[in-house]
């Protein structure tokens, strides 16, 4: 599973701000976890290949290739009319598989790209990653805080 933080900033990506029930319902999903570990997607989670189906047939193409291919990806969502919880679903299903097929280095090099764009966004607003208002969210405000403390 991708690190709560992570989920934070691409539902704020996605849907360009954060509800406090996205953190339960990922919580929802991956509750499977504490007695099925990795294998937790098997309850509660859709097959991540149908959810693909299901938004190619919608004209949607995710592109998973590497972190910013799938933060580009996710922040397209935004213009299709997706209903909010099938949006956050899509995100959760595709990031945590995503997540589970990298190795350990990769996913150090996923986290840096993500939080380097937490704490220096400028250069994602030029990429129509991120608007200036995201940076007002306060879920955006923790997610930096978290990151800076880490750092610290």
């Amino acid at each position: 599973m991708a690190p709560n933080w992570i989920h934070v900033l691409f539902d704020i990506i996605t849907h360009g701000k954060y509800i406090d029930n996205y953190s339960e319902y990922h919580r929802w999903k991956d509750q499977p976890s504490e007695w099925l570990g990795k294998e937790h997607r098997i309850e509660r989670h859709d097959d991540c290949n149908r959810v693909i189906k299901k938004l190619k047939d919608k004209g949607i193409k995710l592109n998973v290739g590497n972190s910013y291919d799938l933060l580009k990806s996710f922040s397209l969502l935004k213009n299709f009319n997706l209903e909010e919880l099938e949006a956050i679903g899509v995100v959760h299903e595709v990031l945590d598989n995503v997540w589970s097929r990298l190795s350990e280095d990769q996913k150090r090099g996923w986290e840096e790209t993500f939080r380097d764009m937490v704490l220096n966004p400028t250069d994602y607003f030029r990429n129509g990653l991120l608007d200036p208002e995201d940076l007002e969210l306060e879920a955006f405000k923790e997610v930096k805080h978290y990151l800076n403390a880490r750092v610290s």
